[in-house]
């Protein structure tokens, strides 16, 4: 039947789920492990994401007004708004400390001018927490774990003695059939998350109700942009070991094979990237089979349960304690890739 795999995150007990056999998907590795440990771009300002207050501003809108979200100086607040900001600052921050959703926080806030200034931070806070931690594996241990793999051939340095009682107290269940919670990989998406935490539809009827709607592209009109393109060459970086690999000595193999094609028509190493590399790494399990023609140990990965970010080559050259191992990995991934397009690197022989 042969060995399936998965990519687990040991630190937030994470898997982007079964991923099959290490052959049918490690030449046409998927993106997200490369996207989960690159470095993000410094997340903007609270200005820059909830917009400030200018005083005697209102919302203009064509079809729906927003009762509460602005009340003009020429207006009474109603008694129970009054109430409610007339209470100590420490008071009110102590109930936008028990909300949760940002839907709620919002909510709160929009009933008049002085709930959305001391809403704001709390608005903020919750879109930050979401953004940067939604998908994040930078700094985390990760390893590619075969569902052959026999607990007493996990290495000492990959688990905690903990994590070893709690992960492999059952010895008829492995690690593979530990239950890591299924994560889609997908990049963050402030439209998904003003619900998060709900399981009720009638809570985004209340939301267009109440006309909120209007309010949050308003003032949260607000999508992360696309990471920048890096000025200098990155790097796979391996934490644990302080060891890099540089995206330019991986550009120089790929140039190497750009002639050479795959029976589907492209460049063997086309699509390699630092998940391909570090794919070749961190597999561990106590059985070789890997359905692929390469029969190197690529089943007891010496980078298994490591920790890695991919970050500016800047970030990696300034330090002297780094060790450059590209050539040492890239010279296993070229002959992991030779063995499974040999038959593209025969030249066939001309008769006269």
């Amino acid at each position: 039947m042969g060995q399936y795999w998965m990519v687990v995150n040991l630190d937030k007990s994470q898997t982007f789920g079964g991923w099959g056999k290490l052959g049918e998907f490690l030449f046409s590795f998927p993106k997200c492990l490369e996207t989960s440990i690159r470095a993000q771009p410094k997340f903007p300002d609270c200005d820059a994401i909830v917009r400030p207050l200018k005083p005697g501003e209102l919302i203009r809108k064509p079809r729906r007004s927003i009762p509460g979200l602005r009340v003009p100086q020429t207006a009474a607040p109603s008694s129970r708004v009054t109430a409610l900001v007339n209470l100590p600052a420490d008071i009110i921050g102590e109930i936008y400390s028990h909300l949760y959703l940002l839907l709620d926080v919002l909510c709160l806030s929009v009933t008049c001018q002085v709930l959305w200034e001391i809403g704001r931070p709390y608005i903020y806070c919750l879109i930050a927490t979401i953004a940067t931690s939604s998908d994040s594996w930078t700094g985390d241990r990760i390893l590619c774990v075969g569902d052959y793999l026999q607990n007493k051939d996990i290495p000492e340095n990959v688990l905690t003695p903990e994590e070893r009682v709690e992960l492999t107290d059952d010895e008829e269940s492995t690690l593979y059939d530990y239950p890591f919670h299924k994560v889609e990989g997908k990049e963050f998406n402030m439209n998904d998350m003003w619900f998060k935490g709900r399981g009720d539809d009638r809570y985004d009827l209340m939301f267009y109700d109440r006309g909120l709607s209007a309010a949050r592209h308003h003032f949260l009109a607000y999508t992360p942009p696309p990471p920048p393109l890096p000025v200098d060459p990155t790097v796979l970086r391996n934490l644990s070991r302080r060891q890099y690999v540089r995206e330019s000595a991986l550009l120089e193999l790929k140039a190497k094979y750009a002639e050479v094609k795959s029976h589907r028509g492209e460049g063997i190493l086309q699509n390699v990237g630092f998940g391909e590399v570090l794919m070749t790494r961190i597999c561990l399990s106590s059985n070789p089979s890997a359905s692929m023609l390469y029969d190197g140990p690529i089943h007891r990965g010496a980078w298994a349960g490591d920790r890695f970010d991919i970050v500016s080559s800047s970030e990696c050259f300034e330090d002297t304690t780094w060790s450059d191992v590209s050539e040492e990995v890239l010279k296993d991934l070229e002959e992991i890739w030779r063995s499974e397009y040999r038959h593209a690197l025969v030249v066939p022989k001309v008769y006269s």
